[in-house]
């Protein structure tokens, strides 16, 4: 005998769905009124999908429950005015009222008023017995609309009355049980610590501890950080691998050579042959000779009134497009402000059909899976390229960390996977401000803590005093760009596990991440 739920064998794969599973749980425990329990036949339903996934030599029916899966574990079926919902109203009123048959002993189910008739059943009564400790049995969705299956949601019933509009608004959900974050020498509770400072009332939304993101960067200014122990911090701070750029000695070669050049346009053209050899070194030559065209152009690049917008198309874009140019088959690359399709999925999740939709953040450059929507890594170009504005730094600093963590929450949302295979996920942002080139990582390495941190920086050269510089912004680029590559195989893995791989509920990705309102500006 099969180790999941007769629906599967009697029903055809192809008409395998979670809202049949629950009205055919209904009628075959029609006469067991300990088991007409929302809960218990969703527990039979994941168990059931689990054990197909495991066990099925059928592969048609172990992807149908993969999909199954995904959407038990990404979706809140119980929603209020969902049929599914309005299907166990039915059977939950009835034991509310009370209707028992006295001839029969049993339940009458008459109908599911307001419920699709077509999609739940015919009209016949269920006639359902009924045992006297069941009477009182309180099953009512309505008195605890909270889905069954979040409960591992920290959630304090004690405050729900004193949340301000702030908190309103942001709809934080903090999520907690599991793998956790221990520093400094009082064993401090990074979640716990973090908890307790989003309920102040003075928190600073520009702290992006505000949405679950531990900013551990050199020049981090977060609220939360300083208001821990400085062994603490220090520990924090010290969190990831650093990542060293190393190059060959063909490139070192080559760069000493562009560096020591009397005629450097003359030995960027005498090297074009020899730098056909691989993608790297016609990098380091198109890298080059953009340089030789600027000092050509009376150095354009140092010019104070260089525009965003002319510093990314005469520079920027033609060096980003250079250094990825071998990865063409496997990732597209976006420039000019372009909408980032996951933000605007996220803020259009809850909107009715009615409702305008949302076109989502805009970001200078997005790095996205061929073939495919998913976004895997972001870009800013943080104002003129010779202006200074911290302001302007800061908040792209900020708006970086968010787009990314909502890209990894997307990449959850649609592909669900583990949480062990999550928390080794890493993307990646960039930013290019004063000149200078910064790279960060966001990760999930604990339940509900997103870390992000700054992993590469460098200096670009803009005229002939400063060309040395290519010696260090080469490598920090082409490092830049193996991360890229590692992440997006990573991702790739991520994906094909998450349909493969049987999940049990702790370990589900989903109780990795958390969610924040986003804010409306689109730019």
């Amino acid at each position: 005998m099969n180790s999941w739920n007769r629906y599967f064998d009697d029903i055809p794969v192809n008409n395998w769905s979670v809202f049949q599973f629950h009205k055919n749980w209904i009628d075959v425990h029609k006469n067991e009124p300990e088991k007409l329990i929302y809960s218990k036949a969703m527990d039979t339903l994941i168990k059931s999908l689990r054990a197909i996934i495991n066990r099925s030599a059928d592969l048609s029916k172990i992807w149908k429950a993969n999909e199954l899966l995904a959407k038990c574990q990404n979706q809140n079926h119980r929603k209020a005015g969902s049929n599914i919902d309005k299907l166990w109203l039915c059977v939950e009123k009835t034991f509310q009222e009370k209707n028992i048959n006295a001839g029969t002993n049993c339940i009458q189910l008459v109908s599911c008023e307001g419920v699709n008739i077509s999609n739940v059943g015919d009209k016949r009564s269920l006639a359902t017995p009924i045992t006297d400790k069941h009477l009182d049995k309180e099953n009512s969705y309505k008195r605890r609309r909270e889905d069954l299956d979040n409960v591992n949601f920290l959630y304090d019933e004690k405050n729900t009355n004193e949340e301000d509009e702030l908190e309103k608004h942001a709809e934080e959900t903090i999520q907690y049980n599991g793998k956790i974050w221990i520093v400094g020498s009082t064993k401090i509770n990074v979640r716990d610590a973090l908890t307790k400072w989003q309920k102040r009332k003075d928190r600073p939304r520009t702290d992006l501890a505000f949405y679950d993101i531990i900013d551990v960067t050199p020049g981090s200014n977060s609220d939360f950080i300083r208001s821990q122990p400085n062994d603490a911090i220090y520990e924090m701070k010290q969190f990831g691998s650093s990542e060293e750029p190393s190059i060959a000695n063909d490139v070192k070669e080559l760069i000493v050579k562009f560096i020591k050049a009397n005629d450097f346009r003359k030995v960027v053209d005498e090297n074009y042959v020899e730098t056909r050899k691989n993608d790297t070194l016609k990098f380091i030559w198109d890298f080059a000779n953009l340089l030789a065209e600027s000092f050509e152009r009376d150095n354009d690049l140092t010019d104070f009134d260089l525009s965003e917008l002319a510093y990314r198309e005469i520079f920027l874009a033609p060096l980003i497009r250079s250094l990825f140019r071998g990865m063409h088959r496997e990732m597209r690359i976006f420039f000019g402000e372009k909408h980032l399709f996951a933000s605007s999925e996220e803020l259009n999740l809850e909107k009715t059909d009615k409702e305008s939709r949302e076109v989502g953040r805009k970001v200078d450059i997005i790095w996205s899976l061929k073939s495919t929507d998913l976004e895997f890594t972001v870009g800013e170009v943080s104002g003129p390229p010779n202006q200074r504005s911290h302001p302007r730094f800061f908040s792209d600093k900020l708006k970086i960390a968010k787009m990314l963590k909502i890209i990894i929450n997307r990449i959850v949302r649609k592909h669900c996977g583990t949480g062990v295979k999550l928390s080794s996920l890493k993307l990646y942002g960039l930013q290019i401000y004063n000149n200078e080139v910064i790279c960060y990582e966001l990760s999930v390495p604990f339940r509900g803590l997103y870390i992000f941190r700054e992993v590469l920086r460098s200096k670009l050269p803009t005229n002939k005093v400063e060309l040395a510089l290519i010696s260090r912004s080469i490598p920090t680029l082409l490092k830049f760009k193996e991360l890229l590559e590692q992440s997006q195989k990573s991702l790739k893995d991520y994906i094909v596990d998450a349909y493969i791989m049987s999940i049990d509920s702790g370990e589900s990705a989903n109780q990795f991440i958390t969610f924040t309102k986003q804010d409306k500006k689109t730019s």
